[in-house]
């Protein structure tokens, strides 16, 4: 799965001041909505915070995935948000974790089966490899980052066995 595929530039925030978890899913969920994703961001962030109380979206390294499945969503798509000070309160798997990078997903509701899970583990796999993590970390620009996406991805592609 191409992950440059199913987000865009304006889906990309680098380097932000969003102190608060409800900051950055306001600001991430508004991008969605402007970019067309979302029929009604209301309701795609009450599908966000639903699915925050079922359980921990915060992973390690300073990642968390959280995500909606909702019918507010018309197509499959995620936000992306580095921002400047880690949220420690932000619960995760690793009760050391500090959020720093947060992939929103946006998932239509009669996908969450297959696309969901599709883009779940294309993320989990990425975020395995270190040079993946310290490229998105690290960034400059916004087109370097939508580069980086899917550099794992050609790499894997252009293995000859």
């Amino acid at each position: 799965m191409n992950l440059s595929d199913i987000t865009s530039e304006a889906l990309i925030f680098l380097d932000k001041d969003w102190r608060t978890k409800e900051e950055v899913f306001d600001g991430l969920i508004e991008a969605l909505h402007n970019q067309g994703v979302l029929s009604d961001k209301n309701e795609f962030k009450k599908a966000v915070l639903e699915r925050e109380k079922i359980s921990e979206t915060g992973l390690e390294k300073g990642f968390a995935i959280p995500h909606g499945k909702s019918k507010a969503v018309k197509k499959a798509a995620f936000a992306f948000a580095r921002i400047n000070q880690p949220i420690n309160s932000w619960g995760s798997i690793d009760p050391t974790n500090e959020v720093k990078y947060i992939f929103l997903l946006a998932i239509p509701e009669n996908e969450a089966g297959s696309t969901h899970l599709e883009l779940l583990a294309a993320l989990s796999k990425r975020l395995l490899d270190q040079k993946f993590i310290e490229s998105i970390s690290t960034a400059p620009t916004v087109n370097e980052f939508m580069n980086v996406l899917d550099s794992e991805q050609q790499q894997d592609e252009k293995v000859d066995y």
